[in-house]
């Protein structure tokens, strides 16, 4: 019963996943907003 390992293995790929939407998620506003032709200062 590797209930340690599977813990280990299970929180590690949810924390890059955070992180990586994250950074999705930004790049994907930068676009939208590029797409509109709005360079908004807030968003800096």
């Amino acid at each position: 019963e590797p209930s340690d390992e599977a813990k280990r293995v299970s929180s590690t790929p949810q924390d890059k996943s955070a992180a990586m939407r994250e950074d999705l998620v930004r790049q994907n506003t930068l676009a939208v907003i590029r797409q509109r032709g709005g360079g908004v200062p807030q968003i800096r």
